[in-house]
């Protein structure tokens, strides 16, 4: 059954095959119909927990990388290093921006598998960012509607309108505001993406591989965390001046278990838990 997130979202209406972009309050349905996954609402108080476990600003880096070993298959002898988050992300003239984008060791083959999943990505963050952030707009008008209308696209032109359908909107409050169609999100494509981040950002801290095995778990945030957020923005790390940013901890007992806040155009924000459920608990305490 689809569960119904309250997001400010665009709506995605193709007509004629020009992407036309509307303005609207509404709830995003959110649904891998591969998967039958569900994204469930988050806690609130765990997320201000999270935020008073960053403050403490206990994370510490190690000299070199983990044998040059590839973050992704956790093999060594990585041959090219990857952007985490993916660079198509930043056009190139806010790429030298404050700090320099994150780079991390991996094989080149196992880099270009994931190309794909990159670029539906930056299709998934930018609709909701297009009206609140200038240079998500300038992203979009400067790369999605070329490359949508490329003839070499028409996979991925499909691939967009075999994933809309129907949706009844209701503000934050449950007023119903219309019936729209809107865009299904792959919900397995986009965690793809952010457990890479979340991978790359702990290699880049601690110098190590968090083990293959190790899990994660992924959500997105709601909108009512943006003013925690923007309260304390100087305890982020900000990527292109605010095109990327994030925090991120582990428990001093075992660095596995770690949370990570991500933020996509000062739109978009994800939580990241690695390691056991089990132990969470000791990260509050950090």
């Amino acid at each position: 059954m689809t569960r119904f997130l309250n997001q400010r979202l665009l709506l995605h209406i193709f007509f004629k095959m020009e992407i036309c972009i509307s303005k609207k309050t509404m709830e995003l349905s959110i649904q891998n119909r591969n998967r039958h996954k569900v994204i469930n609402d988050l806690d609130i108080l765990a997320q201000l927990r999270f935020f008073n476990l960053y403050f403490e600003g206990k994370i510490s880096a190690m000299p070199d990388y983990d044998n040059k070993k590839c973050y992704i298959c956790g093999s060594e002898n990585a041959d090219s290093d990857d952007h985490v988050p993916p660079k198509n992300l930043f056009l190139k003239k806010y790429r030298k921006l404050g700090p320099d984008l994150i780079t991390v060791p991996a094989h080149e083959k196992c880099n270009k598998s994931f190309e794909k999943d990159d670029e539906y990505f930056r299709y998934f963050v930018l609709i909701p960012s297009y009206w609140e952030n200038e240079r998500a707009r300038e992203l979009w008008d400067a790369k999605i509607k070329k490359q949508i209308h490329r003839p070499q696209s028409e996979g991925f032109r499909q691939y967009l309108l075999n994933h809309i359908g129907p949706l009844q909107a209701r503000t934050l409050s449950g007023i119903k505001i219309g019936d729209f169609d809107a865009a299904y999100i792959d919900v397995g494509r986009v965690e793809g993406v952010i457990e890479r981040t979340s991978r790359g950002i702990y290699y880049k801290k601690t110098k190590t591989i968090l083990p293959l095995d190790c899990p994660v778990s992924i959500g997105f945030m709601k909108p009512q965390v943006r003013q925690v957020r923007n309260d304390n923005s100087s305890k982020f790390s900000l990527i292109a001046d605010g095109i990327f940013r994030y925090a991120c901890e582990w428990d001093p007992n075992d660095n596995k278990n770690g949370m990570y806040w991500f933020v996509f155009f000062e739109s978009v924000d994800f939580w990241v838990f690695t390691g056991n459920p089990a132990n969470r608990a000791n990260l509050w305490n950090v």
